[in-house]
């Protein structure tokens, strides 16, 4: 597909206002970034619905709403997501537009603690559309559950600047990776790429070494990985034990990640 130079496209997106400086700084470094191919505006959704007739180019439905809707219950909110991706397969996402869930990070504060287990059922939602419905996922509670709530210095309402900032890193990466190849030539995004590694390896200046973006297909799909090229570094290894006492990993993988780190800086000094 031909894209022409300085096309103007339209990322509809649905959250809370407090998410809102996120999404404006991620799609202010997507602009720098695809400076020449195509120029991104937000049209702020109110909700799921809204956003499923609308006519934007891409769509980002945040999750993080849902968990303060506790007056609706939890087959209730199941019910009514299946019903919105349904619409979104059948409407936004058959003219060719791309869907994001976006999840939430799992920490939350005291006076929030009671919504830990009904967060990760909306969590776990997220990837049960995924699969079933095709709507793809901006992963913010994987990306920023690796760097820790003590070292973001936020809960999931993001309310630290280095949170802020990791989260639209994330955003990102992903619409770099898979959400805008029905708008930006791969040339174009190849150039993105590069800059926004440039932007973020400066943002993540405190990393051992910096961010590495490549392109690879998935399911027919580029899409961008993001490799951390990490040794066995401290700030590596107090994620990992965050990991495990938050339960998200075993001590098994944990075993196991520990000897790959350390097999892999042996490798290099052999070199």
């Amino acid at each position: 597909m031909t894209t022409q130079t300085n096309r103007r496209a339209t990322i509809a997106v649905r959250c809370a206002a407090s998410e809102r400086s996120v999404w404006d700084a991620a799609i202010a470094a997507l602009n720098t970034a695809l400076t020449g191919s195509v120029f991104l505006s937000i049209a702020w959704m109110d909700d799921c619905d809204r956003a499923a007739r609308s006519e934007a180019d891409v769509v980002c439905l945040s999750l993080w709403p849902d968990l303060l809707r506790t007056e609706v219950d939890e087959p209730a909110l199941e019910a009514e997501w299946r019903s919105v991706a349904a619409a979104l397969r059948d409407g936004v996402m058959a003219r060719g537009a791309t869907v994001f869930l976006v999840t939430i990070f799992r920490h939350l504060s005291p006076d929030d603690g009671p919504l830990l287990p009904r967060l990760r059922r909306i969590n776990l939602l997220a990837a049960r559309l995924s699969q079933e419905f095709g709507l793809l996922v901006i992963d913010l509670d994987r990306v920023l559950a690796h760097r820790g709530a003590l070292e973001l210095g936020a809960d999931a309402r993001l309310g630290s600047q280095r949170a802020q900032q990791e989260a639209a890193n994330a955003i990102v990466d992903t619409l770099l990776g898979v959400g805008l190849n029905h708008l930006v030539e791969e040339e174009a995004l190849q150039q993105g790429v590069t800059c926004h590694r440039q932007r973020a390896t400066l943002d993540r200046s405190d990393y051992p070494v910096p961010l590495q973006l490549e392109r690879s297909r998935l399911r027919a799909r580029e899409q961008l990985v993001v490799l951390e090229k990490r040794m066995i570094d401290d700030r590596g290894i107090a994620g990992l034990l965050r990991d495990l006492r938050a339960g998200r990993i075993g001590i098994v993988r944990l075993t196991r990640e520990v000897a790959e780190k350390v097999g892999k800086r042996l490798a290099r000094r052999q070199l």
